[in-house]
């Protein structure tokens, strides 16, 4: 199956509960450098939870697809896989995506807001990662 590489927007939805940022005001991947020896899982939103995805990340050769909606606005809505796109966006990671069907969504949470005016998106934000998108076209 051939695969395309493509820089990509796609909007991430996290809160107080899923994201250490969110909670603190300080990423969780800033603070930790480096992992000693493996603990207990940490839940989302907890200090060690994604710099643990993160070594996990690097280790599996990019790990689990990445599940978008497609938006007309050009973005993708993430369904499943918000920290793993967070995370592939910052630190440069390529990451599979796979688009959810093939409905086309209107526009993502974020052009949506800009749209309607409306001021409190909350988690929604953008993030510019790099994709590997595997298509079945020869």
């Amino acid at each position: 199956m051939p695969t395309k590489r493509a820089r990509v927007e796609v909007t991430v939805s996290l809160n107080q509960a899923t994201c250490y940022f969110m909670k603190t005001g300080k990423c969780s991947l800033n603070l930790i450098s480096h992992l000693s020896a493996p603990s207990a899982r940490p839940a989302p939103g907890e200090l060690l939870y994604c710099p643990k995805l993160y070594r996990s990340m690097l280790e599996k050769e990019r790990g689990k697809p990445v599940t978008v909606a497609l938006c007309e606005c050009g973005h993708g809505q993430v369904i499943t896989g918000h920290q793993r796109a967070c995370i592939a966006g910052q630190k440069g990671l390529p990451i599979e995506l796979r688009a959810v069907d093939d409905e086309v969504l209107p526009a993502c949470p974020v052009c949506g807001g800009q749209i309607t005016f409306d001021q409190n998106i909350g988690g929604q934000r953008l993030v510019s990662i790099k994709a590997v998108i595997k298509t079945d076209e020869d």
